[in-house]
């Protein structure tokens, strides 16, 4: 039992020796998977004063053995470590070992990630086969080594849920003072699908008098204050509140996906965590599709690697992986919007491929159009950003409009009805919605929220939303020589302007291989038109259009991306959550840059093309690395250090040499 906080041991080596290593024995009644933060000291040779640099801190772990050593570095005969922890409480340490022998530790699952990626790496640089095949002469090797790059790609996914365990911690309920002392309910989409299935929009969530009196119930000052006021009192954090009443504010179509069937068939609310994993885990499935397809529509040159390769720069680019990690019903609806995306973008270019003359007339085919729309006009009821990837729509029908009249004319007159009954079937359900809950069809609620900030009168300038661009796009990473090696950056910004903890930007953290959109104005320069067209030609349209088709693609992306980006620094502030708005579709327009320039297969690589794919396979190597190590990051939402030690502290272990 500590008598004062924070207390401190010095341990000198009598035999005079550096100190490299120590253990610390704990008691056998020790409690199972507690972590302790220390503090290190050393005090330099005739010296009496211990000397730290502020960077020796580490952490030790109860419920593992390994995770109490604690390395000293040499640097003296004599250190202090100072436990971070208040008076009276125990402290399970009987022993320390000094110098004691560190014995290698073999773990199974370090050799086989290290194995994985560098089997990755070598398959897909620039000397394998892979770049040598043209994806239109695949055959059953191809298609399987596709099937397990996809399963692979599901299985990272898998992995970073597991790990953040999230399947307990984004549940039920907590109340933290950081939240302007409300409380917090995770089960916001499981109340939602409960209310809606009782015939009503509203959540049964109680609502205290205070609250209801409140002349402006939005002002999170005044609204901490009559909390403070009203011991036990409990305000719902981030539900929309609306004429004493709080609604879910986060699209519905989610809860109707996901939620409803889940509690008809089992009569139990369905946690958030499940419905993103099955979100996500059908996207990626998709997204092999869609850049399949999309490939072999515009690029028909292009090599296996190519597509492979893609398939992983779409699989960890978009910023979806942050939605697995930090599972709670934040993410729902960006994960729901990607799988709607990766599947309607997959019917548009279904429906060219299905291209069929039906008396003596070539047309594209209506009903994977209208599925297309239908999934694209969900994401208004999902994450509303990802509407903007509807405009995609335009370069992809782009020769079958203006040049062969497939759309938007006599023939075409029944598919062109299809392309626009989704988006009614969608959208009158979903403002008849809003105009129940707020008397208005086109208020979704966001304006109503109960947050930080006063959202129906934000006051945020124009100089934060410029600065939060600035942090989206090319925040650098904060890297350590120290595991987990990516810390949280520091997003200084004017005062109340909302931000979350951040781990850098897009460019220069999730996707650093998008990079690749800064050389656009050459890649499709004028210069390189004729080169283009006819690396393009061979498939399914003539180069030349093909060509304009993946340079509007490019550019729509960019442009939506862009768009939507500034309105979430303008309207929400910064959060890594939100990167996935923009990301996915920078990562499109990314990959299009990219096909464009490894569309040669069958042909001898130049040192330019093996140097461009041996970047892009060191960078999304990289990519990976970066995105595992970020889960352990200390700090985070999520932080594995606080809700996970046992997933954190056996990974620390495989690099105590560097402590």
């Amino acid at each position: 039992m500590t008598t004062a906080a924070n207390p401190t041991l010095t341990i000198t080596n009598p035999e005079d020796q550096n100190i490299k290593y120590i253990h610390l024995n704990q008691s056998a009644s020790a409690p199972k998977w507690n972590t302790y933060n220390y503090t290190l000291f050393v005090f330099f040779k005739d010296g009496n004063t211990p000397y730290s640099d502020n960077n020796d801190q580490g952490n030790v772990s109860t419920g593992l053995y390994r995770s109490r050593y604690i390395n000293f570095g040499g640097r003296s005969h004599k250190v202090q470590i100072q436990f971070d922890i208040a008076s009276g409480l125990f402290l399970p340490f009987t022993s320390i070992t000094v110098n004691p022998h560190v014995g290698f530790h073999f773990s199974l699952i370090r050799f086989a990630l290290m194995l994985l990626l560098g089997l990755f790496a070598v398959f897909l640089g620039p000397n394998s086969p892979l770049w040598r095949w043209r994806l239109d002469d695949w055959g059953g090797f191809e298609i399987w080594t596709l099937c397990v790059s996809t399963l692979f790609i599901m299985l990272f996914y898998v992995l970073i849920f597991y790990m953040s365990d999230s399947w307990s911690i984004w549940t039920g309920g907590s109340r933290s003072g950081a939240y302007w002392g409300t409380y917090t309910s995770f089960n916001q989409y499981g109340n939602l699908a409960n209310s809606l299935l009782h015939g009503h929009t509203w959540l049964d969530l109680p609502v205290p008098a205070p609250l209801k009196a409140m002349q402006n119930p939005y002002d999170p000052f005044t609204r901490m204050q009559i909390i403070q006021q009203n011991p036990g009192m409990k305000v719902f954090w981030d539900h929309a509140f609306y004429h004493g009443k709080y609604y879910c504010y986060f699209g519905v179509i989610p809860a109707i996906v996901f939620f409803m069937p889940f509690e008809m068939i089992t009569g139990k609310e369905m946690e958030s965590c499940w419905a993103i994993l099955m979100a996500v885990l059908i996207a990626a499935v998709f997204a092999t599709l869609l850049l399949v397809r999309m490939c072999k529509i515009w690029f028909p040159n292009v090599s296996f690697g190519a597509v492979l390769l893609a398939s992983w720069m779409l699989g960890i680019g978009g910023g979806i992986l942050y939605h697995v990690f930090t599972a709670s019903f934040y993410s729902v609806p960006e994960a729901s919007s990607y799988m709607f995306s990766m599947v309607g973008l997959w019917c548009w270019f279904e429906s060219l491929r299905q291209r069929k003359k039906a008396g003596g007339r070539r047309r594209v085919d209506a009903w994977w159009i209208f599925f297309g729309s239908l999934f694209m006009a969900c994401n208004l009821g999902c994450r509303p950003g990802y509407i903007f990837l509807c405009f995609l729509a335009i370069p992809i029908f782009w020769t079958a409009v203006f040049k062969e009249r497939l759309l938007f004319s006599r023939k075409g007159l029944f598919a062109t009805i299809m392309v626009f009954i989704p988006f009614f079937l969608v959208f009158i359900p979903l403002f008849i919605y809003n105009h129940a809950r707020f008397g208005s069809f086109f208020t979704f609620g966001n304006t109503y929220q109960l947050t930080g900030f006063d959202a129906s009168h934000p006051a945020f300038t124009r100089m934060s939303a410029a600065k939060g661009i600035f942090y989206y796009l090319f925040q650098p990473m904060n890297l350590t020589t120290s595991f987990p090696f990516v810390g949280l950056t520091g997003t200084p910004s004017l005062l109340f302007y909302p931000i979350e903890p951040y781990e850098g930007g897009y460019f220069a953290f999730i996707a650093p291989f998008a990079l690749i959109l800064f050389s656009v104005p050459w890649i499709f320069s004028r210069s390189r038109r004729v080169e283009l067209s006819g690396e393009l030609n061979g498939g399914m349209f003539e180069g030349k259009s093909v060509r304009r088709s993946v340079m509007g693609f490019v550019w729509t992306a960019l442009a939506s991306g862009f768009f939507v980006m500034c309105m979430d620094s303008y309207l929400g502030g910064i959060s890594q959550r939100y990167i996935s708005d923009f990301g996915v579709a920078f990562t499109l327009a990314a990959i299009c840059c990219y096909l464009s320039l490894f569309s040669a297969a069958g042909k001898r690589l130049g040192p330019g093309h093996k140097l461009l794919i041996l970047s892009a396979v060191v960078v999304v190597c990289l990519c990976l690395i970066l995105e595992f190590f970020e889960t352990f990051t200390v700090g985070r939402y999520g932080s594995l250090l606080s809700y996970c030690p046992q997933h954190y502290f056996p990974v620390k272990d495989w690099f105590l040499f560097l402590s």
